[in-house]
């Protein structure tokens, strides 16, 4: 076994001649401390299960390769790492929220805060975030290192640069010596540097910007529409409605300031009215109003 013990024996097993084959140990990791060390899973048997005299003099160990205490329970472990297996549990990691940060000026990108909490379950361990424009993400935050107790962390994390006015996956991963466990998924919706049909960029909406997001909104919206309104500006106005085929319960509305509507009477899917106050009014506007 390679010696990773501070005190540079070949006391992997402490006060036991070779590792037993139910050992129950983890891969080489970094557990703490200044060399990679096994941790010691549930169920080992090394656990308890090593030489107390370890702890007296000649060799006086008063830390394991950690630098946590060589003795934590009724005996020593087996082992580089002295583990605390009176507060073990399963690890978790939760996904908290997110927040855009300010915008770059110049190059028009921003970056991302993840915010999440983890329990590492009893093993030293490591937390990032994975984020990107879809579930199987592709970037990783790097958090602060999680501990080796049993206590929730609240962790965060800062993104590379990403650009404003998309939809953002993130999640939080822990990954210890138990495992890797996941947070849920969750979507940041990051707001448009420009108002939305700036094409331009000039924070301005003009009559060609609006016309072109027009030309591709009301073939798809799925509001009923008003069109080919013949008779406009006299006394006989016909209504179509293009995206409506079946006749429905509705009538016509009137308006002279777009804020209070009065009934004018009912309407079918092609309606011919005829509104004799229009030569005397201001203005007059009409909508359809389903009843």
């Amino acid at each position: 076994m390679p010696s990773d013990s501070p005190t540079g024996l070949n006391d992997d097993w402490v006060g036991s001649p070779q590792a037993p084959l139910d050992a129950l140990i983890a891969p080489l990791a970094n557990n703490g401390g200044a060399l990679l060390t096994h941790a010691l899973l549930p169920g080992s048997r090394a656990l308890e299960n090593g030489d107390d005299t370890v702890l007296d003099s000649p060799l006086s160990l008063s830390t394991d390769a950690t630098g946590r205490p060589r003795k934590i329970g009724v005996h020593v472990d087996s082992g580089a790492v002295e583990q605390d297996i009176s507060g073990w549990r399963p690890a978790t990691a939760v996904t908290l929220g997110a927040e855009q940060g300010p915008v770059n000026p110049s190059s028009g990108l921003t970056h991302i805060t993840f915010e999440g909490a983890v329990n590492p379950g009893g093993f030293f361990g490591e937390s990032y975030f994975e984020y990107g424009l879809t579930a199987s993400y592709g970037s990783i935050a790097t958090a602060t290192l999680a501990d080796f107790g049993t206590n929730d962390l609240a962790l965060n994390a800062l993104s590379g640069s990403v650009a404003p006015g998309l939809n953002y996956h993130y999640r939080i991963v822990l990954t210890n010596a138990a495992g890797r466990v996941f947070g849920a998924d969750r979507l940041l919706r990051l707001p448009s540097l420009h108002p939305p049909g700036d094409t331009d960029g000039d924070n301005i909406i003009s009559q060609t910007e609006l016309d072109t997001v027009l030309a591709n909104y009301w073939p798809h919206t799925p509001w009923l529409q008003m069109t080919n309104a013949a008779g406009r500006g006299s006394s006989d106005v016909t209504f179509a409605l293009s995206n409506n085929s079946t006749a429905g319960a509705f009538s016509v509305e009137y308006t002279t300031d777009l804020a209070n509507w009065f009934p004018l009477g009912p309407a079918t899917p092609r309606y011919l009215f005829t509104d004799t106050n229009a030569p005397a009014s201001p203005r007059r506007y009409y909508r359809l109003r389903y009843q």
